[in-house]
């Protein structure tokens, strides 16, 4: 199974993440470590979404066999995105659900200011209700 990891397309390699985490509980630390060199190799490939549901993939499992490197570059990802502000209602419950298991306080600060500087375009106005 290793060896087929890097040939999967980008997309297929987030719902594989998702299955070993998930449905497998598989943590091989060979198979993990394969995962993440596929990722970073298509990781200009990915948007918002994926890499939110690439971090909640690799988080899930103890013991985490991902380097340090894909944490932080998944971190980044999604800080960039937070930083560029008008992010959108997906983009807020994707970023909350991928990174929920982090503990940066700087990082849900920043999200709690996203969210009440753009109240009215993330939940919508009281009249519109």
């Amino acid at each position: 199974m290793v060896e087929m990891v890097p040939k999967l397309n980008y997309d297929a390699l987030i719902e594989l993440g998702l299955y070993l985490s998930f449905e497998a509980k598989l943590s091989d630390k060979q198979l993990w470590r394969a995962f993440e060199d596929a990722i970073l190799e298509n990781f200009h490939l990915y948007d918002l979404q994926h890499i939110c549901q690439i971090q909640w993939a690799v988080t899930q499992l103890k013991p985490k066999y991902t380097s340090q490197r894909l944490d932080v570059m998944l971190q980044n990802f999604a800080r960039e995105k937070i930083e560029q502000g008008n992010i959108s209602l997906d983009d807020f419950h994707n970023i909350m659900q991928g990174f929920r298991n982090k503990k940066s306080k700087d990082f849900y600060l920043k999200l709690k200011a996203i969210m009440i500087d753009q109240k009215e375009q993330l939940i919508g106005s009281e009249s519109e209700a």
